[in-house]
C-alpha cells in the first residue's frame, strides 16, 4: 500500500488478500495524510485503528499512527 515499504512483489494482494505491510513503513510516512483518505472509507468506527495495529507485525510507525488516529468515544 501507499504507506508500506514495496520488496514482496505484492504477495498478499496477488491473491486476493489485504497487504500486510511484511516489509515496514516507507521512510517518509505521511499517517496524517493517509488517516484522512482511510477516514472516508472507514466502514466501522475503530476500523482505521484495527487496520494500522495488525500491518506489518505491529511496527512502531504503525502503533504511533493507530494512536494518533483514535477519536474519542
Amino acid at each position: 500500500g501507499p504507506i508500506t515499504r514495496a520488496g514482496c512483489g505484492a504477495l498478499c494482494p496477488g491473491v486476493g488478500r489485504g497487504c500486510f505491510g511484511c516489509f515496514g513503513p516507507v521512510p517518509d510516512l505521511n499517517e496524517p495524510a493517509m488517516t484522512k483518505v482511510l477516514s472516508g472509507v472507514e466502514r466501522t468506527p475503530g476500523e482505521i485503528q484495527r487496520l494500522l495495529r495488525h500491518v506489518s507485525g505491529n511496527a512502531p510507525a504503525f502503533v504511533a499512527a493507530a494512536e494518533a488516529a483514535e477519536v474519542a468515544p
